[in-house]
């Protein structure tokens, strides 16, 4: 059996079956975590005793310093570089799973003994790196699982530390960290998060913990649609902050031999990859003159490649608002098809209608659902001419969105930063 068995009707989540946890190995880990949680603790805490005093007799810096972390997304990579002109910033990662594709920035194994590490960067790691941000950092910016403690018996005392320390925090949901399978309504997204991993489910009343105790004492928490639905509290919320510096507009190939119709992922079901190549081989059927791809787990240089030798992205048909590939590809110059949930965009709309009236009407991304992908390739297809025009302008409001997000988070960050 594989991953992927469907048969008869019967669709297999996961295989071979087995449980997502072993009873034995869990509790070597929780030993073993334990015992590294109350030996360091004292000494974590008399060090930290002892920088209160210390840093509270020197002088603040003329230029505040940043601390971006602590896991390798590609969001903190943009945003840091677009603050960096202003402040010192940091972009950190415990370790970078990427391989450089999602993080520019440094590890553990930069400010810590590689012979204190040990085999995991998260056992004495996670208290090195918390006396190291306190020591040096006047804001942090940290996803909601992102806390250096994270994985320690001591998580909910780091951010009081921070306010302790007079260190600002700056909250960013990505997604796995706050949506919950219990709390969320739509089926395949909660399908998705269980194909992910059989143990997705298994953070849900710690996500749930996490993000309440959290929210009560970070200065401001920043969300992207639709995290409204999973967290108790924003302070800013868009459907499309997304930031993307590092994105050029490349020709609009020539649309001879064939047009080329381009899919991918790096979760499949979530974004319903599987119903996206079945319409997609039915559509190259009666068209030979169109060239399809689905494709998963690539690299975001990669990915980007795929784009540029492409005609047509298709993102998803269930997120509903403005993923970050659908960005760079209209950066890119395509022609970009992807949800639009009317529920998220009516509530934007209400929300803030001089802003988001007159976005959604010029928005050039073509919506679609399950119903109209066919008809809605189709029609391009059909079409081939509108192609080029539909990419102009897709990349005329992408860099104008961008640039207009980058203006408002910087005047976020300076209003944060000000604040006494």
């Amino acid at each position: 059996m594989n991953k992927n068995m469907q048969t008869h009707g019967w669709v297999a989540l996961d295989t071979p079956f087995e449980p997502p946890v072993y009873f034995w190995q869990e509790v070597k880990y929780y030993i073993i975590r334990g015992i590294v949680d109350v030996l360091v603790f004292p000494f974590f805490l008399c060090i930290v005793l002892g920088l209160v005093i210390w840093k509270k007799s020197c002088k603040q810096p003329l230029k505040k310093r940043m601390f971006f972390g602590s896991h390798p997304i590609v969001t903190f990579v943009h945003n840091k570089h677009i603050l960096e002109t202003e402040y010192e910033c940091v972009l950190f990662a415990f370790e970078d799973w990427s391989n450089g594709t999602m993080h520019k920035g440094i590890t553990l194994k930069d400010i810590m003994p590689s012979f204190l590490i040990g085999n995991t960067p998260y056992m004495l790691g996670s208290y090195w790196a918390m006396v190291w941000v306190l020591l040096r950092f006047e804001v942090v910016h940290l996803y909601f699982d992102g806390g250096l403690l994270e994985r320690t018996l001591w998580w909910r005392i780091e951010p009081v530390l921070y306010q302790v320390f007079g260190i600002k925090v700056v909250l960013y949901p990505y997604g796995t960290d706050v949506m919950s399978t219990v709390r969320n309504v739509n089926r395949i997204q909660r399908f998705g998060h269980m194909r992910f991993s059989k143990k997705y489910f298994m953070m849900d009343y710690k996500r749930e913990k996490r993000n309440f105790w959290w929210s009560k004492y970070a200065n401001l928490v920043i969300g992207y649609a639709p995290y409204i639905d999973f967290l108790p509290r924003l302070d800013v919320l868009t459907w499309h902050g997304h930031i993307v510096y590092d994105v050029d507009r490349v020709p609009f190939p020539s649309i001879k031999p064939k047009i080329k119709i381009i899919h991918f992922a790096s979760h499949g079901v979530r974004k319903s990859s599987y119903f996206i190549k079945n319409e997609l081989d039915k559509l190259s059927k009666v068209y030979p003159q169109i060239e399809v791809e689905c494709l998963s787990g690539l690299s975001r240089d990669d990915a980007i490649k795929k784009i540029e030798d492409s005609h047509i992205f298709i993102d998803s048909l269930n997120d509903g608002y403005l993923q970050f590939s659908s960005l760079e590809a209209m950066l890119k110059g395509r022609v970009v098809l992807s949800l639009i949930d009317t529920q998220l965009q009516t509530f934007f709309m209400q929300i803030a209608p001089l802003e988001y009236s007159s976005f959604f009407q010029d928005l050039p991304l073509i919506g679609i659902n399950s119903d109209t992908l066919y008809t809605k390739l189709e029609e391009l297809i059909l079409h081939p001419e509108k192609l080029e025009s539909i990419a102009n302008k897709s990349n005329e409001f992408a860099r104008n969105m961008v640039a207009q997000n980058i203006e408002g988070y910087k005047i976020i960050m300076a209003m944060l930063v000000e604040q006494k």
